[in-house]
C-alpha cells in the first residue's frame, strides 16, 4: 500500500481516457443544473454587491439629509432672551452666530 500524498501515480490508476473527456464528463455532470448554478453564482454577486453598497448610499443620503433639510432653532442670548432661526446648513449656521453675521439681533 503507498503513501497518500504520493499522488495518482504511485499506484495503479484505472482511468483510461484523458483529461479532455475527464472535463466532458464533469460538465456533462452539471450540465443539467447550470441555469440553478448560475441563478445561485447571480445572486452571490447581487448580495456582495449590495452589501458593498449599503454603507456608501446610507452615508450618501445621511449627508443630504443633514446638509439640505431645513432646521429650526432657537438660541439663548446673552441677555437671556430668545431668538428663533432656521437654516438648511447648521454648522455654518452657528458659525455665523458665533462671529456675530448671522443677524442684528444675535449680534448685540
Amino acid at each position: 500500500m503507498g503513501f497518500i500524498m504520493d499522488g495518482l501515480d504511485a499506484e495503479e490508476y484505472d482511468r483510461t481516457y484523458g483529461d479532455r473527456v475527464l472535463l466532458r464528463r464533469i460538465a456533462s455532470y452539471f450540465r443539467p443544473k447550470a441555469a440553478v448554478m448560475a441563478l445561485v453564482a447571480g445572486a452571490i454577486a447581487a448580495q456582495s454587491l449590495m452589501q458593498a453598497a449599503f454603507p456608501v448610499l446610507i452615508s450618501a443620503g445621511l449627508d443630504r439629509v443633514v446638509v439640505h433639510t431645513p432646521w429650526i432653532y432657537i438660541l439663548r442670548c446673552s441677555d437671556d432672551s430668545l431668538y428663533v432661526g432656521h437654516t438648511d446648513n447648521v454648522p455654518a449656521r452657528v458659525a455665523s452666530h458665533n462671529d456675530g453675521h448671522a443677524s442684528r439681533y444675535t449680534s448685540q
